[in-house]
């Protein structure tokens, strides 16, 4: 074994291999949108729900923001 091979073998052990390519961005960007306009559309439903039994005001949103971005969150 020369000197020369022992340095590609080093040289090919320390060699960083690719990453796995990731999801595609046009699905992720299209799920993000997705869910965020299904999360919006139950956070003013949950408000309309509401409204008969509490009224419509900005404590009703601000309570039922604050629900989904906990909901979020976790």
């Amino acid at each position: 074994m020369s000197a020369t091979q022992t340095d590609r073998e080093l040289a090919e052990l320390e060699r960083p291999r690719p990453a796995p390519p990731g999801p595609p961005i046009a699905a992720v960007r299209a799920i993000a949108f997705v869910v965020g306009a299904a999360s919006l559309g139950a956070e003013i439903a949950a408000a309309r729900l509401l409204a008969p039994y509490f009224g419509a005001s900005t404590i009703i949103w601000a309570n039922t923001i604050a629900t989904v971005l906990v909901a979020l969150s976790v």
